[in-house]
């Protein structure tokens, strides 16, 4: 821990009237979810893999929300992407 000056966190979140435009039942909102979450899906978020810039997993997430053409605009727009950067102090001596 003692190279590492921050960590970085991203997160997906969709607020409830746009989560319900997602399905009729909530098994199918959650297999609509699923999909974001699940490897090899169309509309999988990617992980993130070292050597990256900072920013550039929230680009690829909003990226992948903003071409998915299979759900209904109004729900993927209620989708917010957000990074944070919690920074380290540096060890005092």
């Amino acid at each position: 821990m003692q190279d590492v000056a921050a960590i970085v966190v991203d997160i997906a979140v969709i607020d409830p009237k746009s989560r319900v435009l997602l399905g009729a039942t909530e098994a199918q909102i959650n297999a609509q979810l699923a999909t974001f979450s699940t490897f090899g899906n169309a509309n999988f978020l990617v992980d993130f893999a070292s050597g990256h810039a900072p920013g550039w997993l929230r680009t690829q997430w909003q990226n992948t929300i903003n071409g998915i053409t299979s759900l209904p605009r109004p729900a993927l727009s209620g989708i917010r992407v957000y990074e944070r950067f919690i920074y380290l102090s540096p060890p005092v001596r």
